[in-house]
């Protein structure tokens, strides 16, 4: 028998499993550490505190989740290995142990030796962490409750999510979004605070509260005076990360920010754009010069930095003054015909067919002046990729500082001497990462001979800060296909195919294999799932986002129906083929109806029910 007072059941036994001892207690459940004591060997078990009696729907809930969890394959994940219920009626799964603590004992030991953890380490350590909520989101499970305490550490530091498969369980006592009982912000995002559903944006939240304490040791703080808080509704009201720990990376202060905004939408979409900028963040902390950053200093007098601030204008405006005039007394002494903006890359200054543009000038003046510069990293397309006129090509690229006030990047085609602007963008699509789309249409030239080339310049001037090496590329305009008789034929366009046609269906982990039943649809599986019905369409090689009934596709455990479709009546004979105008579908007999899944909770397909009409997919009743 199993006590009510779950932290009371040291040496009693569940099964084959003798309790030692309680790790930690959860909303919902209890973790203890136990022994097998048939195969000798330590194991965790996550027990329910209620019958599946007393509530059906979260022992349900409960035990799909864990099902789902024992799929996945992921080394921040713990493994699930068994699942079973007690004499009297709790729930319980079977975690696989591995020797560790918790990240709050960590963080805790920390705070009392050293100080916040080394942002490396820490950047590193969250990236474990987001990698193994990407292949959660994926299977369909949003984590219910992410907070250090129920984070575990393996010896070598490695990080792990070992109650991943408990149901999510609202507080409706819960604090407000400003936390009133409390001087730091919680680690529940605002909308569960608030008693709404949690999604994989919340999760993201929470990790932002998490990743922050990291990096400076506590959660962030909330102010305390009036003035101290943001007029605007979007700005986090807590103290921003620059203030808590000063001297880190632009990247890894706009990773932390765009984690905690208060609006969800607001927030990194999905975990793969969580996990970019952590890597950004790391190479922009152990490679490139830091951006700038503000340090606030709230105890400096005005009086002060006033005059100062004045003082200095003024000498930087005397020296602008003096230099312009030096300048422009030299120019007046230096011959014209001494240099030209021609005599570059050894090309004769009196060459009338030659004419560089000024953007060409300072592209080779700063691959020649500047010995040693870092390039900016072009990404794609790869050298010698094929595209035509008919395609539309992404041009990628990332550089972690963001261009000044005056300054963009510019894509340009080059053709030998001719070079082509084909768009310019001042803001990256994501972290450090930027994509500009070109229709093929637009492309003004065509080739075997043609680069690419993305530059960072003064939008007015036109002078170039940095620049990526010139990426080959091949161009092609559509031909005709040749009649095979000899006689004129109508041109027909051929396209030559690219490697973005070459579609491969790739399933992430935890997705399984569904047979389209009738009533389904893409956006009915990508709403059960809690994904855009774009990623459906990516995964599977989809032309478009109509099914047919008995096409088999790709889609996380959470999308499968938790009732599907019963099978035929008829005992005796294998269901009729349907016909090219459908048939009139048998009428559903009737089913245990169960407690539907509160919207906190991807639903995900009941695997144990032991009604027959619910198993997946159906088949031939004896």
């Amino acid at each position: 028998m199993v006590a009510r007072d779950k932290e009371d059941l040291s040496g009693q036994q569940i099964g084959n499993y003798e309790i030692e001892s309680h790790i930690a207690a959860r909303k919902a459940s209890d973790l203890f550490l136990a022994r097998d004591v048939k195969l000798e060997r330590l194991v965790f078990l996550e027990v329910l505190r209620t019958t599946a009696e007393e509530d059906e729907n979260l022992a349900a809930r409960f035990r799909r989740r864990m099902e789902t969890v024992s799929q996945l394959k992921e080394p921040s994940i713990a493994v699930v290995s068994d699942l079973d219920i007690t004499d009297d009626g709790f729930p319980y799964a079977v975690i696989d142990y591995f020797p560790g603590t918790t990240l709050a004992d960590r963080l805790a030991e920390l705070n009392r030796t050293q100080g916040p953890m080394p942002v490396i380490e820490a950047l590193e350590l969250a990236k474990q962490l987001a990698q193994a909520l990407g292949v959660a989101h994926a299977a369909g499970l949003i984590h219910h409750d992410l907070r250090p305490e129920n984070i575990m550490l393996r010896e070598d530091g490695a990080p792990v999510l070992i109650d991943l498969g408990l149901p999510i369980v609202l507080d409706p006592a819960a604090p407000g979004v400003n936390g009133a009982a409390s001087e730091m912000l919680d680690y529940a995002s605002p909308e569960e605070l608030e008693g709404k559903g949690i999604t994989r944006r919340s999760n993201i939240y929470s990790f932002g509260v998490l990743l922050y304490e990291l990096l400076s040791g506590h959660r962030p703080k909330l102010p305390v005076l009036p003035f101290d808080i943001f007029p605007q509704a979007n700005m986090p009201k807590e103290e921003p990360l620059e203030e808590a720990r000063p001297g880190l990376a632009g990247e890894t202060y706009r990773l932390v920010r765009n984690c905690l905004w208060r609006q969800e939408w607001s927030r990194f979409e999905t975990a793969d754009e969580l996990i970019t900028a952590i890597e950004t963040a790391i190479f922009a902390e152990q490679e490139l010069p830091k951006a700038a950053t503000w340090t606030p200093k709230p105890n400096r007098s005005f009086l002060v930095i006033i005059p100062v601030a004045l003082l200095v204008l003024g000498l930087l405006g005397f020296l602008i003054l003096r230099n312009a005039r030096s300048g422009q007394a030299e120019a007046e002494d230096t011959p014209a015909a001494e240099t030209t903006p021609g005599d570059v890359a050894g090309v004769a200054t009196n060459d009338p067919a030659v004419t560089p543009s000024p953007t060409a000038t300072a592209t080779i003046e700063l691959a020649t002046e500047s010995a040693g510069e870092v390039a900016i990293p072009a990404l794609s397309p790869g050298p010698g990729r094929e595209f035509t006129v008919e395609d539309t090509i992404d041009f990628d690229w990332y550089w972690p500082p963001l261009p000044q006030p005056g300054q963009h990047f510019a894509l340009y085609l080059i053709d030998g001497d001719q070079e082509y602007k084909l768009g310019a963008l001042t803001e990256p699509n994501n972290g450090i990462s930027y994509r500009l789309t070109v229709d093929g249409a637009d492309i003004p030239v065509t080739g075997e001979n043609l680069g690419w080339q993305v530059r960072l310049e003064n939008i007015t001037g036109g002078g170039v800060e940095v620049a990526s090496d010139v990426i080959p590329i091949i161009i092609r305009a559509l031909t005709p296909t040749p009649s095979p008789t000899g006689t004129a034929a109508p041109a027909t366009p051929t396209v030559t195919p690219t490697l973005a046609e070459a579609c491969v269906v790739s399933p992430p982990p935890g997705w399984v294999l569904y047979t389209i039943r009738t009533g389904d649809s893409l956006s009915n599986l990508s709403e059960r799932a809690n994904i855009p019905v774009e990623d459906l369409i990516a995964v599977n090689c989809l032309p478009n986002d109509l099914l047919s009934v008995g096409q088999q596709v790709w889609v996380p455990l959470a999308a499968v129906p938790r009732t599907p479709t019963p099978p035929s009546v008829n005992p005796t004979s294998a269901p009729p083929p349907p016909t090219a105008g459908g048939s009139t579908p048998e009428p559903r007999p009737p089913t245990t109806t169960t407690q539907p899944e509160p919207a906190t909770d991807t639903p995900e397909p009941a695997t144990d029910t032991p009604e027959p009409p619910t198993k997946t997919p159906p088949v031939q009743q004896p």
